[in-house]
C-alpha cells in the first residue's frame, strides 16, 4: 500500500468537499503523486469530468471539473476520515479488512486504498482485499 503525507491527502480532500457544498464545478489544488491519483480514479469512475495539470516554475497545480448532469453535481456529498480528527472518525481511517468493509457501508461509493491500489469497496469485498477509507461520495 502507497502512503502519502497527510498534507497532500487532506488538501484534495478538502477542496473537493468545498466545491461540492458551493455547488462549483471547478476546483484547483497543488500537484501530488496523491491528488493525481485520485483525481485519475474518480475521473475513470465519472464523478470528475476532467482535471489539468500545469507546471508553475519548479512546482504545478491540478485543476479539476466535476461531472454535472442536468445542471447537477454529481457528487451529492463527500467525506473523509483523513479530514476528521474526532474519536468517532478515527475508527475509520485505520486499516479495515474486506468483512469489516461490509459491514460498514451500504450503498455508498467507497475509494479503498488496498495493496493492489486504489478500488471501490465493493471491488475490495469481491477480491477480499483489506484497506484504508480514502473517502465516501454521496
Amino acid at each position: 500500500m502507497r502512503t502519502f503525507t497527510q498534507n497532500s491527502q487532506v488538501e484534495l480532500l478538502a477542496s473537493l468537499q468545498l466545491s461540492v457544498l458551493l455547488n462549483k464545478n471547478i476546483g484547483k489544488v497543488s500537484y501530488s503523486a496523491f491528488n493525481l491519483i485520485i483525481l485519475s480514479f474518480l475521473c475513470n469512475r465519472g464523478f470528475v469530468s476532467n482535471f489539468k495539470f500545469f507546471k508553475e516554475g519548479s512546482n504545478g497545480y491540478i485543476t479539476y471539473f466535476l461531472r454535472r448532469i442536468n445542471g447537477a453535481l454529481v457528487i451529492k456529498k463527500i467525506w473523509s476520515p483523513l479530514l476528521k480528527t474526532s474519536d468517532s472518525f478515527s475508527r475509520f481511517s485505520k486499516y479495515k479488512s474486506y468483512k469489516s468493509l461490509s459491514r460498514l457501508f451500504g450503498s455508498e461509493f467507497v475509494v479503498v486504498s488496498t495493496n493492489q491500489g486504489l478500488m471501490t469497496a465493493n471491488e475490495a469485498i469481491a477480491l477480499q482485499q483489506g484497506g484504508v477509507i480514502i473517502c465516501v461520495v454521496q
